[in-house]
């Protein structure tokens, strides 16, 4: 082997362990949305690997970090310096709290005689409403109305509920979104978990509220979608916007590992219906 052949190999060596350096350090990517509505603030979403964190400028609020290879969603409050943990052992074991806490109840309203059963039915009217195993249709409508936002060429998709529309979605094709790989199964694996939630807490005192949440959320559905939503317009009951949020910068950078990581301090809350 010559010098020469010694020297380019070096080189080649060296150039492809830059790369793989370079590659490690900045391989996270940093998406920073505004939102119109008053007083949420900016929201950034930290994607690095297979792990992910939204997180509030809002330190009222409560972040969210999400690790796919392990299926698992920390929640964290930081007021209240606490986080609950959840994974799908968690989930299955509140799905069965909910069909046993629904089964007694049903049993004592099946005891009452028949005029206290029809007065306690009237008075749990409001609260069992929505306590039903249908979720919400979500579907969507693609208008083939193309523009640009945020700097990406996007197409207009509405998402409806139950046939009427809720949002506006302004939808950049992966290919164009900067760290797209890594965001999209990212996203994807967290709404799988999403909808395994929705199913599981379909039934009882939770399903109003799954129900009003699910009314502008593409998130559930971010595989149908084909694209990343650079703008969601949030529409009122009478087609008109209500708030918006803008994906408004993209940057690739280091990220810490303590980022996805819950802070110390922070006790772990068990999550009780």
């Amino acid at each position: 082997m010559t010098n020469h052949t010694c020297s380019l190999i070096f080189k080649r060596l060296l150039v492809a362990a830059l790369l793989l350096f370079t590659s490690s350090v900045f391989g996270g990517y940093v998406y920073e949305f505004e939102s119109s509505e008053g007083g949420t603030g900016n929201v950034s979403l930290l994607v690095e690997g297979d792990k992910i964190r939204v997180t509030s400028e809002d330190d009222r609020s409560s972040d969210m970090i999400f690790d796919a290879s392990r299926s698992t969603m920390i929640l964290l409050e930081h007021d209240r310096k606490r986080f609950i943990e959840l994974d799908k052992e968690t989930i299955a074991e509140l799905a069965s709290q909910i069909e046993d806490a629904m089964a007694e109840m049903e049993k004592q309203l099946a005891a009452l005689p028949p005029a206290q059963r029809k007065m306690m039915e009237n008075m749990m009217k409001g609260k069992m409403k929505g306590m039903s195993d249908a979720l919400p249709e979500l579907s969507f409508k693609r208008t083939g109305e193309s523009d640009t936002k945020s700097g990406y060429k996007v197409e207009k998709v509405l998402l409806l509920k139950d046939e009427v529309e809720t949002s506006e979605l302004w939808v950049a094709d992966w290919d164009d979104i900067e760290g797209s790989k890594e965001l999209m199964n990212s996203l994807q694996a967290m709404a799988g978990m999403f909808n395994d939630m929705m199913k599981a807490f379909s039934k009882g005192p939770m399903a109003g509220m799954i129900s009003g949440n699910t009314t502008s959320n593409w998130f559930g559905q971010i595989e149908d979608i084909g694209g990343m939503p650079v703008v969601s317009v949030e529409l009122d009951s009478n087609g008109k916007p209500e708030s918006q949020t803008t994906l408004t910068k993209v940057e690739e950078r280091k990220i810490e590992a303590s980022a996805f990581e819950v802070p110390k301090g922070y006790k772990k809350q068990k999550m009780k219906l």
